[in-house]
This record gives structure tokens, sequence and C-alpha cells, in this order.
């Protein structure tokens, strides 16, 4: 049985091989002597790419499977002798931005050195490509006990050697050029730091007699890492809650569901959460129906909490990130919960995907397969969700660090719970790490220079806690 995900954001491998040695932040501070790996051999096509069986399976897999069928190419007007990476992108629906492909880890032949697998780091960050060609990337989060912590703190640009070996830490100035600061020798390695954990912080912020709590969320992966943060937040009695996503891309179908769940009145427990709908293909295989769908019902959290532990008010904090089970989450608790949207417009993916594979092909699909509905029977826009305050700037320029009372979506979220943003010396505070030597801008020479610089990674960020390459390979 497949597991649905609705992991969003097709990450095209002619860009993943040309931004592969910028892109290896697997990195350690390089201690005495330099231990890293051997450096990667240049990645060269494979022949077994070129596949005519191999493209046939895949618009065998596309005509069952793909959400938009109906919009694929007839066999007369593709080229069945072209490479399969190419060759799917091809059959892929002018309007459809998020379907991609990666490794087929049981291949049987070896593409290790075309689709590379990184293990994962406690930072994640997003690149861009200065007007001048220069590929750089942007620090969002670095986990506490992450080995990156002591070298970048959230908001550092830096770029690395074309060998992975080098971190220079950068100052983006105005005109969108950088100065290069501090060099700092870094080895690839696997972190085994909270950086595994989907939960990057959880709080309960106690002002004025208001119990506020306080989640960063980073990815719906497997339900663990929410059940002891939900459980802590649900026994602290908490009156307001603030659910930051704005980093989030999606994940689980049946994660979103849980995360839901805690927060919706009991009474909806069994009651029906989401529906998944198919093509007509899919549809009549599944349900004998054209008609036919999948459903989620909310789960028992009983467990977690009481009848008087429910919050009166939920913020979620929000932004250009913030996509598919992020999304749909919301959707899943506004019906039922007061709530509002904080920060930047949302992606816009109500619709979500499972991976398709066969051993004897070296690529694992990734196609749009169904779209998603609350039990109200309403999706996500395509246009993405609209916020009820915004926040400018809250994402990709003001970088206080997460949980701090000045930190721009949370003091708004604050604001609008007490009336006014509490002091920024207040002991709920965490205290700020070590800040960089390099020069820093004001807010608005840093937005004057990013508005010049192309986002060259997904415009969600959450697979880069895996290794900025292939999105969703350890699921």
């Amino acid at each position: 049985m497949k597991k649905h995900a609705t992991t969003p954001i097709s990450h095209r491998q002619s860009v993943l091989t040309r931004l592969l040695p910028v892109l290896l932040l697997l990195l350690l501070p390089a201690v005495g002597g330099m231990t890293g790996c051997a450096e990667d051999d240049e990645l060269s096509e494979p022949q077994n790419l070129y596949n005519v069986k191999g493209n046939e399976w895949i618009y065998e897999q596309m005509v069952h499977h793909y959400y938009w069928t109906d919009e694929l190419p007839t066999k007369e007007k593709l080229n069945f002798n072209e490479n399969m990476a190419d060759f799917y992108e091809h059959l892929i629906y002018s309007g459809d931005r998020f379907s991609y492909y990666k490794r087929n880890g049981s291949y049987n032949g070896n593409l290790d050195q075309y689709l590379k697998q990184m293990p994962r780091c406690g930072v994640e960050c997003q690149v861009y490509e200065t007007p001048q060609g220069k590929t750089i990337a942007r620090t969002l989060l670095v986990y506490p006990d992450s080995p990156m912590a002591s070298v970048l703190r959230r908001g550092d640009w830096f770029t690395l050697s074309a060998d992975g070996h080098t971190l220079t830490l950068l100052t983006l100035l105005p005109d969108a050029t950088t100065l290069s600061g501090e060099s700092i020798p870094v080895r690839t390695t696997a972190s085994r730091s909270s950086a595994n954990s989907s939960v990057y912080l959880d709080t309960v912020y106690h002002i004025d007699g208001h119990r506020i709590g306080y989640m960063h969320y980073t990815s719906f992966d497997d339900i663990f890492p929410l059940i002891s943060s939900l459980k802590r937040l649900h026994e602290a009695d908490i009156t307001e809650m603030i659910l930051d996503l704005r980093y989030n891309g999606g994940g689980f179908v049946t994660t979103s569901i849980y995360l839901a769940t805690a927060f919706v009145p009991d009474s909806l427990y069994g009651q029906p959460a989401q529906y998944l709908r198919y093509n007509k293909t899919v549809s009549m295989e599944r349900f004998g129906s054209e008609d036919g769908y999948t459903v989620y019902n909310y789960c028992d959290a009983s467990d977690m909490h009481n009848q008087s532990s429910h919050p009166r008010h939920i913020y979620f904090l929000v932004g250009r990130s913030t996509a598919s089970a992020s999304e749909s989450t919301i959707n899943l608790i506004r019906p039922f919960v007061p709530a509002t949207l904080i920060g930047e417009r949302t992606v816009g993916k109500g619709i979500g995907m499972y991976d398709i594979s066969d051993n004897n092909h070296p690529l694992t699909l990734v196609p749009i397969t169904f779209r998603y509905y609350n039990n109200q029977w309403e999706t996500v826009p395509d246009s993405g969700l609209v916020v009820d305050h915004y926040v400018p700037n809250g994402n990709s320029v003001s970088m206080k660090d997460m949980g701090r009372f000045d930190e721009p979506l949370l003091a708004a979220a604050l604001e609008q719970i007490l009336g006014y943003r509490p002091p920024v010396d207040s002991h709920a505070t965490p205290p700020a790490r070590r800040r960089s030597a390099l020069p820093t801008l004001t807010e608005e020479e840093e937005a004057q220079a990013i508005r010049q610089l192309r986002p060259i990674s997904s415009p969600s960020t959450y697979y880069l806690r895996q290794g900025f390459i292939l999105p969703e390979e350890n699921r």
C-alpha cells in the first residue's frame, strides 16, 4: 500500500547537477587535520538513463496515476529514445508546479554518481543566485546542538568552495554583490543532532495571565517528534497557540491530521477530516466509481489532553515556504477553532503525491496524484492562503532568532493576543547567539538586495534538512 504524502516541490535534475558543489551542506568545522571525504567524481550522465523500456514504463505509470492524465501528450508526440529524466519532464502538465523525480534506492543498477544522496544536517537554508551569477545561501535555522551552531547563525549569508571543503561567510550589499568574510574549513558528514526532529522549538510563554504555546514545526514527518511536544503544551493548559509553519513545505497526510486533531474539539474524533480525490482510472480501480475518494478521520487525542485544555485561538505563522500539508492542517482546524494567519501568502498546494517505483528502473516518480479537501469539501486555492495580518519581509529579511520576542512574526502574534509587544528583555525571551563579525545592513538595505536575487532552490525549504539534494529521499 502506498503511503500518501503531500510533500511539494519539483527539484529539476539539471539544477541539482549544477548546484551540487555549492550545496554540500552536511558540514562540520574541521578539527585538527582535514578529515573530509574524498572529492566527488565528476557527475556524468549514465547510459542507463537512456532506456526506451524505462520511458515506456514512465508513460504507462503517468497514464494510470497522474492527476492530470487528460493533459498528457499522446505517444506520437514523444521521443522514447531520450533521457528518462527529460522524458518524464516532458510529460508534466504546464500547470503542474510540483511533480518531481528522485533516485530509486532499490534500483538494481548504480546511479549514486548521478543522483547524489546526502545525509541530514542541523542547518536549513535558502539558496539564491546573484545578478552576477554567483550562488549563495542564507541560513534559516540552525539546530542548537548542530555541529554548525558554532559557525552559522540564523540570517548568515555564505557560500561554499567548489570542492565543498571551505565555507565563506558573506555580507550581502545593497546592490546584491557580496563582500567575503571569514573562510572556515569544513568537512561533509552526517549530523546526529536534533536536526532529526521536525520540532525545532516548543515552549510556553506565561504573560499577563495568558499561557501562550509556541511551536516551530519544520516538516510533517512521523508523528513521534510531535507527541512529546504537544503533550507538554496541553499539560500547560495553554490559552492560545502559535503554530509556526513558515518553513514547513509539507509531509505525510496522516501526520497533518494528527496535528490538527490535537487542537480541534473532542467531538470530532472519529469524524471525517480529509478527503482525497484521484483521477478517474485510480478512482474506478480503488472504489468502483469514478467519483470515489479516500477518507481520513480525525484520530483520538484524548490521551494527550483533557476537555478543558484546548486553546481558544490559534495563530498560524506562514509565508512563501508554507505549503501542502501545512496548508492542509490550517484548513482542517479553521472551520472549528478561531484562527488567524500572520505573515505572507502561502504557496497554494492543495494537491499531493505518492512514490511510484520499480526495481528495474533507476528513477522513482513522484507525480501529483490526488487533490485533498477538508470535511467541508474545501481545498487550498492554487493562489495560496491569504493572511489576516501581513508582516512584510518577515520570512526573508528580518532574521531574529526563533522564539525571541523581537522576531517579527512572533511579535505580531503576541501583539494580537496581548494588545502590545512584550519587551525583548523579558525573562521568557531566549538569548540571542553570538552575531557574526561581518558588517550588517539595515532591514531596508537588505530588502533592496534580496529583491535582486533569484531563488534557485524550491520556494519551500523543508527538504534542505535532508541534504539540499533530493526531497523526501528518506521517506
